[in-house]
């Protein structure tokens, strides 16, 4: 398996830099493969949420189709995918960020009955309370 950080996914779906974009296909394109799939860990999925969000100005419904894709690419594997599949569910269902949908969700995976938060969005997904 060959880890993938957040910037070559960034390059990869902005291609707003051609030489890195062109390098990040050929590691996604070509190098990683079914049979040795490139890793993206929980993190790095939330920081390219948040980097496409932040600097590029990506809708929810953009975002929402980005982890759609990256959930069926082969040549992928998605870490707690099944983590990540409940907090898109969540996503497309609240105002919540994805981030904190992720953070209820390998919670819930955990055995936490409960998630405490300040974030008021946060606070209205199931077995989150904001604490005040």
């Amino acid at each position: 398996m060959i880890g993938v950080d957040t910037n070559i996914l960034v390059r990869f779906v902005t291609k707003d830099d051609v030489k890195q974009t062109k390098l990040a296909e050929h590691l996604l394109q070509t190098i990683c493969t079914s049979d040795n799939p490139g890793y993206v860990n929980s993190a790095v999925l939330v920081e390219v949420l948040w980097v496409l969000k932040r600097f590029y100005g990506a809708s929810k419904e953009n975002l929402i189709r980005l982890v759609e894709q990256l959930l069926i690419i082969n040549q992928l594997e998605l870490a707690n995918r099944d983590a990540v599949e409940q907090a898109l569910q969540l996503y497309r269902d609240s105002k919540a960020d994805f981030a904190d949908c992720l953070i209820l969700s390998l919670n819930l995976k955990a055995g936490c009955e409960v998630s405490f938060t300040f974030d008021k969005a946060a606070s209205k997904l199931p077995a989150f309370e904001r604490l005040s």
